[in-house]
């Protein structure tokens, strides 16, 4: 699994792949995101599920 961020509109997402494009706006602006990008993604996931 990858995690990528849409530079157009922000949205983080994982994905087995990268995408050609946005899944949430659409836009062709994704690309793997970085270090820090990646921790707040999974963190902001664990809160949401409340681990």
């Amino acid at each position: 699994m990858g995690y990528y961020i849409c530079d157009a509109c922000r949205f983080q997402f994982e994905q087995a792949s990268k995408p050609d494009r946005c899944p949430d706006c659409g836009k062709e602006d994704v690309r793997e995101a970085n270090e820090k990008e990646k921790a707040e993604f999974i963190q902001l996931r664990k809160e949401m599920r409340g681990e």
